[in-house]
């Protein structure tokens, strides 16, 4: 049985205009073309005729300013070029193959921005610093941490908005609605980016869950989940406050 060629329909002619007149005018739609076929063509005369990888295209295409009135202007080609690459789940998941690109991620200015906003998380004004033993839970100001967590990290709470809001339409606001969500994963990702200087939160969750009689097994299942210290973390610190009489045995 033969295999019927899926029809392509031609792709958008541009202005006549915006092109310089000394150019062929031989633009047609050239039917019967799979869809590698087309790619290698473009690419063939992208270098041929212009000495142009996709590197430089893409450059051009997003920084070049139109010459003729009602040419395509350079918000415009970003925008539809973003929307080429970032609404295509097919284009995504290729591009996350690439092993070069986890590095990129990682220099990226929004990766950075979010690295800096998680540096400032041990101010003593944040609260979410090293843990002491001289100080109480009462002196964490529970209530207000969220605010001033999402304060002196607005970028990442944006973020984590932005993915945590519902994929269907929905009133109510993600900031509020998974607040203590949003505040526990900023936590998370502090302990993680400095274990040493940002642990007080998360330390006093353990000896909280431990003092109301938390097994240690849930504790470890805890601490692998990123929530809490390992049972012996827990352990030590429990009896550096049994030491100063904050904690009875």
């Amino acid at each position: 049985m033969s295999r019927k060629r899926a029809c392509h329909s031609p792709p958008p002619v541009m202005r006549t205009r915006s092109v310089p007149q000394d150019l062929p005018s031989n633009y047609k739609y050239i039917p019967g073309l799979s869809d590698r076929q087309r790619v290698d063509m473009v690419l063939q005369q992208l270098h041929e005729q212009h000495r142009w990888g996709l590197k430089s295209f893409h450059y051009h295409l997003v920084t070049a300013q139109p010459e003729e009135k009602h040419a395509w202007s350079t918000e415009y080609r970003a925008r539809k070029l973003f929307e080429a690459i970032y609404e295509q789940e097919e284009v995504m998941a290729e591009l996350h193959k690439v092993p070069e690109n986890a590095e990129s991620l990682r220099h990226s200015k929004l990766v950075g921005l979010i690295r800096k906003e998680l540096a400032q998380f041990d101010k003593p004004e944040v609260g979410l610093g090293q843990f002491v033993t001289d100080e109480t839970v009462d002196q964490l100001h529970m209530p207000e941490m969220a605010s001033r967590v999402r304060s002196t990290a607005p970028t990442l709470w944006a973020l984590l908005v932005c993915i945590m809001t519902q994929q269907r339409p929905s009133a109510r606001d993600t900031s509020q609605e998974y607040q203590g969500s949003i505040f526990m994963i900023c936590t998370m990702l502090a302990s993680a980016f400095a274990p040493r200087t940002c642990n007080k939160f998360l330390v006093l969750l353990g000896l909280h869950l431990h003092s109301m009689g938390v097994k240690r097994r849930t504790i470890n299942l805890l601490h692998g989940l990123g929530v809490t210290p390992h049972y012996t973390t827990i352990m030590s610190r429990r009896s550096e406050l049994v030491q100063l009489g904050k904690v009875v045995q």
